[in-house]
């Protein structure tokens, strides 16, 4: 295994976990300053077998991820996963518990809104959590819905 990237706004990124960090803190305390302007965008991405961050990420592309977009209080969650059909797809997570609703609950950061399902808005505490068990499995846990957004071949 080669690690893990986690990418902030788009633009800088940073190993992950950090050597001389507690994952666990390092993810909520970055999530907890999500004010969906300054700070709004987490991808976090393993790296291919054989490459390191340290070895630079020049001409890689996550192409199975997880992210999220938004302030602490409201984020949207998305991953991207190969299926069986050897297709890549991307989907916004929620919660089965929870009645979807309408599509109705703003998220919004920067200068970008997206409309989620009330079950797909999480806070910066529930969305590190996912991120944590994405780390640890590479999936979620079986009681998340995914709903597609797209689908694409490699």
């Amino acid at each position: 295994m080669g690690g893990f990237v986690l990418k902030t706004n788009a633009s800088s990124s940073t190993a992950f976990p950090r050597p001389t960090d507690d994952p666990d803190e390092q993810l909520r305390g970055f999530f907890s300053r999500m004010d969906g302007d300054r700070l709004f965008t987490f991808l976090l991405w393993e790296l291919p077998a054989g490459r390191s961050f340290e070895n630079g990420l020049r001409g890689l592309e996550p192409l199975e991820f997880i992210q999220c977009a938004g302030s602490a209080e409201a984020l949207t969650v998305e991953v991207r996963k190969r299926d069986d059909t050897d297709t890549y797809v991307l989907w916004t997570a929620g919660r089965a518990s929870e009645d979807a609703g309408p599509r109705d609950v703003e998220i919004e950061w920067r200068d970008n809104t997206n409309m989620v399902h009330g079950n797909e808005r999480w806070t910066s505490d529930e969305a590190a959590e996912l991120f944590l068990t994405y780390w640890r499995s590479r999936t979620l846990p079986d009681d998340i819905t995914r709903r597609p957004l797209e689908r694409f071949e490699n």
